[in-house]
């Protein structure tokens, strides 16, 4: 931070308590123009649930600074007058620049600032070269060609009163230079901010992994800490399903010896059913066996220790061993024999057992396993589990065989198969109710309408959370047409990313995409930059009009992306997941086409 304040922007949203504030304050000022271009520029909002004013995007540049030099006067009066806190006036008020560092630092948590830094420099001898012609490339301006004094007082107050304040001593770091070496591009100065900039970055990562418990650099406990999340984030939004998980309810507690095998077409939510199960297990059980059980799930494929049935074995055992205070065996490390291993996984569950304590596992999706070790030929389940042992595990109905192979091993027993089938469209309208609500968001009449003529014509999960990803966009004002909404999980997927391509290129989605589905197992986000970088395509798409001087594909375009794509990962086309040395890697996941006809 030097002496540049920073463009001002009118922001995109207003709280309704804040419009009429700044609304009042320049009818006061007799500025009904102002308040004329207030109300024309911005539209209320009611899908929100506290509804707010959305800066509309047709502004002419002339109408924009008219309205802000207004906004911001009239801010600072509704401030004088108690109808505005200062905190909210920032918001009409404040730089772009500004407002980073209030809402990076002074709005974080503050055990969260000690990993910021602050590099401010100051120019000894500013004031006396403020009339130089080349002033303005390092200050603000006025009309005059003088500081801008107004301006300068805030930056200033930014600089050395408010951010330093709520930094540790060593994480603000000053540079005294002269206009000179500014103008001349002294490079002492330049490599000194470099190395500096280095050497705490240095610090505050050393520190942080200094800082790492002696669990969290354990990779069995990170292993099931992942898993755990995700089953938190699949029951958070989960409703209705009572025939399905009264059918793995009763499998839980009955007599069964055999394992339970939950299957359905892609999207139906069958790892949604798998995770709620994991759950509640324990609830389920008798009240003096709760505690003693033992619960363990896996996401199978979204993990390297879950990538084979191999390795998921071998992380079970180890997570066994653990339970039973036992500590890992060299010999579990090494076992090479995949029968060996088996016989050592089911006698572990047996230990445990014999210890008068249940044994619950959960392996979702099945079919994400990679073939090794006759994977698929499901050669690893026994058809009858030791006593107090259950396994329910989960796969799609036509990939690989797996299914029928379960049938044949399990002699066609229907009481061991749960099919997850469609929901009620009803119960979608309810769940995207409570998703919406949940946001923050609410939707009109008609718009709900459209959304429930929609459900009845597919009423998947993933179709329920690709449209839900749709309306959370909608605006209470914005009109929508049923021909808009595609019918079937196939159009809507497709139609997100038309939706994507139209927003970040055509090219960056297709080539991003098609990367990370060629990959064998994933990409990391440098990884994907880095390839992205060599992609001339990708990059005269993105620099169509000027070239940088170092041609890179911008950090933050893949971190946009994936924020804005929220509906693919929610329905696991895309997954996330750690995978070597604590890397994450982004992965596709795309069933056949005939999976997503519906």
């Amino acid at each position: 931070l030097s002496h540049r304040y920073g463009t001002h922007q009118l922001p995109f949203r207003v709280q309704q308590s804040d419009m009429s504030a700044l609304e009042k304050a320049m009818k006061a000022q007799g500025n009904h123009v102002a308040a004329d271009l207030l109300r024309k520029f911005y539209r209320l909002d009611e899908n929100q649930l506290q509804p707010v004013f959305i800066l509309q995007s047709a502004v002419s540049a002339e109408e924009e600074q008219q309205l802000l030099e207004a906004a911001q006067s009239a801010a600072d009066a509704a401030v004088k007058a108690g109808e505005l806190t200062e905190a909210r006036a920032l918001e009409s008020t404040a730089s772009v620049t500004q407002l980073e560092f209030v809402h990076g630092i002074v709005n974080c948590r503050p055990d969260r600032r000690r990993d910021a830094l602050l590099f401010r420099r100051e120019i000894s001898d500013l004031r006396e070269r403020e009339s130089d012609v080349t002033s303005a490339r390092f200050a603000d301006t006025n009309a005059s060609g003088g500081l801008d004094e107004t301006v300068f007082k805030k930056l200033q107050d930014l600089k050395k009163q408010q951010i330093p304040g709520l930094l540790p001593s060593e994480n603000s770091i000053e540079y005294r230079v002269t206009w000179q070496s500014l103008v001349e591009s002294a490079p002492s100065y330049e490599n000194r901010v470099a190395s500096d900039c280095e050497n705490h970055l240095r610090r505050l990562i050393e520190r942080a992994v200094r800082d790492l418990s002696e669990l969290e650099s354990n990779t069995l406990y990170t292993e099931v800490l992942q898993h755990s999340h995700q089953c938190v984030n699949y029951v958070s939004q989960f409703q209705g399903r009572e025939d399905t998980m009264g059918a793995v309810r009763d499998y839980i507690v009955g007599p069964s010896r055999r394992p339970l095998v939950i299957h359905g077409c892609s999207g139906c939510g069958k790892t949604s059913v798998l995770a709620r199960a994991g759950n509640l297990a324990r609830q389920w059980l008798p009240e003096t066996e709760r505690d003693s059980a033992v619960v363990l799930f896996r996401f199978l494929g979204t993990s390297p220790a879950t990538s084979s049935i191999r390795q998921t074995l071998r992380s079970l055992c180890q997570q066994i061993e653990t339970v039973i205070g036992q500590s890992s065996s060299k010999t579990l490390q090494n076992l090479d024999s995949f029968r060996e291993l088996i016989d050592t996984f089911y006698d572990l569950c047996h230990s445990i057992t014999l210890q008068n304590r249940r044994v619950l596992i959960f392996l979702d999706s099945v079919d994400q396993l990679d073939s090794s070790d006759g994977a698929y030929t499901m050669n690893w389940m026994r058809s009858e589990l030791p006593e107090n042992v259950k396994l329910v595990l989960s796969t799609l109905p036509d990939m690989f065989g797996i299914l029928d192979t379960c049938r044949l091993l399990l002699e066609n027993d229907e009481a061991c198969f749960v099919e997850v089938r469609a929901l009620e469209p009803s119960l979608c309208s309810k769940i995207v109710g409570a998703m919406l609500e949940s946001r923050g968001r609410c939707l009109t009449d008609p718009q709900w309408s459209v959304l429930r003529d929609a459900f009845q014509v597919c009423s998947l999960p993933i179709y329920m959370n690709l449209l839900f990803n749709q309306a959370l966009s909608w605006r209470s004002y914005t009109t929508v047409e049923p021909e808009s909404i595609e019918a079937s999980v196939r159009g809507a997927i497709f139609q997100l990313f038309r939706q994507l391509e139209r927003q970040f290129g055509k090219l960056l989605v297709f080539h991003s995409l098609s990367y990370i589905t060629a990959s064998r197992s994933g990409l990391s986000e440098p990884e994907l930059e880095d390839l992205l970088s060599l992609d001339e395509d990708v990059l005269g798409e993105i620099f169509e009009h000027h070239l940088p001087p170092f041609i890179r594909i911008p950090p933050l375009s893949w971190t946009r992306f994936v924020t804005r794509s929220e509906a693919i990962w929610q329905s696991e086309r895309l997954t996330e997941r750690e995978y070597c040395s604590g890397i994450t890697v982004s992965s596709g996941k795309w069933p056949p086409t005939t999976s997503l006809q519906t």
